[in-house]
Order: C-alpha cells, then sequence, then structure tokens
C-alpha cells in the first residue's frame, strides 16, 4: 500500500502501509510497553498521533534498535510525559508572549507595568 507526502517541493513515495489504532497498541505491547486502557490508549494516539508521542517514549526504550522497551515501561508513563513537556511549553511561550511587547519598550528608568 503506501502513499506519498510531499517534502519541499518533491513528492516522496512511502512504502508503509497503514495500522489502525488497535495494531499500534499491539506493536507497543509486543515491544513491551504496558497498555492497561486500551480505549483510552487509542483515544489519544488518535487526538496526537503515533509519531508524535514516538519522541516522548524513547527515553523509554531498552533498545532503539529494536525499538523494545524497559520493562514496566506503560503507555500512561509516555502520556504524562507528553502531558508534562505540552504543559511546560504552554507556560514558556506564555512567559515570552509577555516579555516580547516590553523588549526595548521606554527607558531604563521607566517602570513596566505587569500585564
Amino acid at each position: 500500500m503506501g502513499g506519498y507526502f510531499f517534502l519541499g517541493l518533491e513528492k516522496v513515495k512511502y512504502n508503509k502501509p497503514p495500522t489502525t489504532y488497535e495494531q499500534q497498541i499491539e506493536l507497543l505491547e509486543r515491544r513491551g510497553m504496558q497498555v492497561t486502557d486500551k480505549p483510552r490508549a487509542q483515544h489519544y494516539l488518535s487526538h496526537i498521533n503515533y509519531y508524535r508521542l514516538g519522541a516522548y517514549w524513547l527515553p523509554f526504550e531498552a533498545n532503539h534498535d529494536g525499538h523494545s522497551f524497559r520493562k514496566g515501561t506503560s503507555f500512561e508513563q509516555v502520556l504524562d510525559l507528553y502531558v508534562f513537556d505540552r504543559e511546560l511549553r504552554l507556560l514558556v511561550m506564555d512567559g515570552i508572549e509577555r516579555v516580547r511587547p516590553q523588549a526595548g519598550v521606554g527607558g531604563e528608568d521607566e517602570e513596566i507595568d505587569d500585564c
């Protein structure tokens, strides 16, 4: 099966067939991840994406070449790491938005009001 994606203006073919969320969960379990709440895992895979979450389970891999997980790794641990990172990014972006408009505004003696 497979399909295409665009890299710049070039169309690139990929050969991996699409998988269902159930198949993705089965693959994670075969690799050693504990998935206790399959409907919840399916929900997050459908909203976040398997490959985006993949960046968050890298620290839990025992062997990156074989993509096997360390004993005791759970989908919940990976999801917790994703949520922590998401909330941290939102806090950092909020802080940047508050500081950026004020940078360079006023002189050294001038006070800047908090938002």
